[in-house]
């Protein structure tokens, strides 16, 4: 089974109370993931694999093993395909709750391109000695 972490490559990500904003600054895009993306990218941020974000959607949202296991697999799919993730050694295990199980609702990743042109400047190249930078070639 593979392991993965959040790439480090031109992506950032930050976690926040409710939300995890990423921005993957080679792309020009950014993310929003809340509710349910929220928690996976949690546990994503330490190294986890399929089997562990199933695991914390059964606890967590009380879903079925099979319904967890599609949801987790549909999730990761999707966030690999946007090249945010990459693979790990390191696992972090899901650690078991005993609250009442939320409400779940499919974890979403809302994607923006209106920084596009902003985020792929390169504040390093683009630079002129007249107009100052970053400066859009």
């Amino acid at each position: 089974m593979k392991n993965y972490i959040i790439t480090s490559n031109g992506v950032a990500h930050e976690n926040f109370d409710d939300e995890t904003v990423i921005v993957n600054m080679p792309v020009g895009h950014y993310y929003s993931l809340r509710n349910s993306a929220h928690e996976i990218i949690k546990l994503i941020s330490s190294g986890t694999n399929e089997e562990e974000v199933s695991k914390m959607l059964q606890d967590k949202y009380g879903l079925e093993q099979q319904t967890s296991l599609e949801e987790s697999r549909a999730f990761l799919s999707r966030l690999n395909s946007i090249n945010l993730l990459s693979e790990t050694e390191s696992i972090i295990q899901y650690c078991y709750g005993n609250a009442e199980p939320l409400a779940f609702v499919s974890p979403v990743i809302e994607t923006f391109n209106d920084m596009e042109e902003l985020l792929k400047l390169d504040p390093v190249h683009d630079v002129d000695s007249m107009e100052g930078w970053p400066l859009k070639k």
